[in-house]
């Protein structure tokens, strides 16, 4: 997004703050300039902070927005000082730390709208409502715009949003230039995500483990890392999968994957916007998910890129669904076709469209306000 945002002309400063002084993992181009507001003086500053928090304010809801606020100080403090000396056209807070802690900038930024853009679902910002997620709500009602990647969120929302703008802005993703769906597919179902209880990939081993005897041609893997990988690797075998399932871990490859596999299946209880089945889509692969579950309800078309499991989530409904799905060949390829085009809305030069128009948005706001 910065990178696009640059060739388009944008001057585009990407801030963090972080212990961590290594490079960033992505290069970045001219144009994009990153920069790390933690210091030497940033460490002694968190230290003091967490000290003062643990001995001076005991546990408790009154004081819970305390420590928060104590423990955000120096956050807070380098974006003051940065913005002193470097104002904005416009900030952009990506979630909700970054967004109550620009709130609390004050003066510095006084006359520059501010974008909170949030990227999950609102049950899984605001539930439950902890210091943080107050803290975010608060500085929903005094931001310019606020943003979520699909429209199912703001239906959910229960905030004040002020005189904000609302936008949709999706997480954009790469769309192949030339078409995969000629490509052979691999009799391959694979997961896609961090390993973690959410993504209830305990359940795709169990849904897998009810159809693996039919389809012993299939293979499994599940691509990621996480605290989940002893407990899922202990129950590959305990249900007897070693010979069809791997835990491959995180691949830089992810994109040639999505182009051999017949099939994503993401039985995820939540999801922000879905990015994996959008790449997974875009690169021709079908998707199977949860009609229950935020986000997934939103990619998945029946008919056009997967199928969407509108019973109950379990493990009977999952390898139903799979055991469906592998058996129809014919559904899989006119899916694979389809597929690409389903997601053609989240292509990154129509996403940021959608940046550009809010950002004229804003800047008329801000010349309506001048003329008054």
């Amino acid at each position: 997004m910065a990178f696009e945002l640059a060739r388009r002309g944008h001057e585009v400063e990407v801030l963090s703050f972080s212990k961590d002084m290594s490079l960033p993992v992505y290069g970045f181009s001219s144009g994009v300039s990153p920069c790390n507001l933690w210091t030497h003086r940033q460490t002694w500053r968190a230290a003091l902070s967490a000290q003062v928090a643990r001995r001076f304010i005991p546990s408790g809801r009154l004081t819970e927005a305390a420590r928060f606020s104590l423990m955000q100080a120096p956050f807070v403090a380098a974006l003051r000082a940065h913005y002193r000396n470097n104002r904005p056209d416009v900030v952009i807070g990506f979630m909700g730390s970054a967004i109550s802690a620009i709130d609390r900038v004050g003066a510095a930024l006084a006359g520059v709208p501010v974008i909170a853009s949030l990227h999950n679902h609102p049950h899984r910002l605001f539930q439950p409502r902890d210091a943080k997620a107050r803290a975010t709500l608060s500085a929903l009602a005094r931001a310019a715009a606020v943003s979520f990647p699909l429209e199912e969120h703001f239906a959910d929302l229960e905030a004040d949003t002020g005189t904000a703008l609302l936008r949709v802005l999706p997480n954009p993703i790469e769309i192949p230039e030339k078409p995969v769906r000629d490509l052979p597919r691999e009799c391959l179902v694979i997961g896609v995500g961090r390993l973690v209880p959410v993504k209830r990939f305990d359940m795709l081993l169990r849904s897998w483990a009810l159809v693996a005897s039919a389809f012993p041609e299939w293979r499994l893997a599940i691509y990621g890392e996480g605290p989940e990988r002893p407990r899922l690797e202990a129950m590959i075998s305990e249900l007897g999968l070693n010979g069809q399932v791997t835990l491959p871990g995180a691949t830089e490859r992810i994109f040639e994957i999505y182009s051999r596999a017949s099939l994503l299946v993401h039985p995820s209880q939540f999801e922000g916007f879905g990015l994996v089945l959008a790449e997974a889509m875009a690169r021709g692969t079908p998707v199977i998910g949860f009609a229950a579950t935020p986000a997934v309800r939103s990619l998945v078309i029946p008919g056009q890129n997967g199928w969407l499991i509108t019973e109950d989530a379990s493990d009977m409904t999952l390898s139903k669904a799979m055991n469906s799905a592998m058996l129809d060949t014919q559904s899989r390829q006119f899916l694979s076709e389809r597929a690409p085009q389903s997601v053609q809305k989240y292509e990154l030069t129509r996403v940021l469209d959608k940046w550009d128009a809010l950002f004229d948005d804003l800047r008329q706001d801000l010349q309506g306000k001048d003329e008054q």
